[in-house]
């Protein structure tokens, strides 16, 4: 996988103007994806939401616009500590101080930074194209079948070991209630069997909560 990885790094920053080399970028990425305490958000996340990335992407996306999210989406969970609660504001930092660094254009950089944002939950603002789009693939686990998501359930609970059970529950149906209350989970073209399938397991797993 670390191969595969690396390729589609190397070529997209080969495409997008890139300063210097890119081998020491990308090993910073794989240690943070590799850290011990992630069990969700790891290198195997990372390679699912590029592959979600290529799936949905919208026709005429424009080639800036391809370059954004890819980008985003090695950096959008580059800084992930379950005990805070500013990762996302991080992991855009970091992405742009590396983007900027290596000579990327402000544009790509900006898109890719906002798209980074966009996946706090509690982020209330527009979403462009490309946060739309990196939100769908990231987000594209809650369709998988029943038992690839409770395994992602386990694995997320994982990462929250530190958190009591009680209080893990409490805050993990508020995150269920409030993925249920958005009017569309996914927002690019026909995913209406996904949206069906994601909403099936939210309820579903909301249901085994005893609250």
């Amino acid at each position: 996988m670390r191969g595969d990885l690396y390729g589609r790094f190397a070529g997209i920053c080969h495409g997008c103007g890139w300063v210097g080399r890119t081998e020491d970028v990308f090993d910073l990425l794989w240690d943070a994806y590799s850290q011990p305490h992630r069990r969700y958000h790891d290198v195997d996340h990372l390679d699912h939401v590029l592959r979600e990335v290529d799936r949905i992407a919208p026709e005429g996306a424009r080639d800036e616009d391809r370059m954004a999210v890819v980008l985003a989406a090695f950096f959008h969970d580059v800084v992930y500590d379950p005990r805070r609660q500013d990762n996302e504001r991080r992991s855009a930092d970091m992405a742009r101080r590396v983007l900027d660094q290596r000579g990327v254009a402000p544009t790509v950089v900006a898109a890719a930074c906002d798209a980074i944002l966009a996946t706090d939950p509690a982020h209330d603002g527009e979403r462009g194209l490309v946060a739309r789009w990196l939100g769908d693939a990231d987000l594209a686990i809650l369709a998988s079948p029943e038992q690839e998501y409770d395994r992602y359930v386990d694995q997320v609970r994982g990462e929250y070991a530190h958190v009591p059970e009680e209080l893990w529950i409490t805050g993990r149906a508020q995150v269920l209630r409030s993925l249920l209350a958005r009017a569309a989970l996914f927002t690019l073209g026909d995913q209406a069997d996904a949206e069906r399938r994601a909403r099936g397991n939210l309820r579903r797993e909301l249901a085994t909560l005893p609250i």
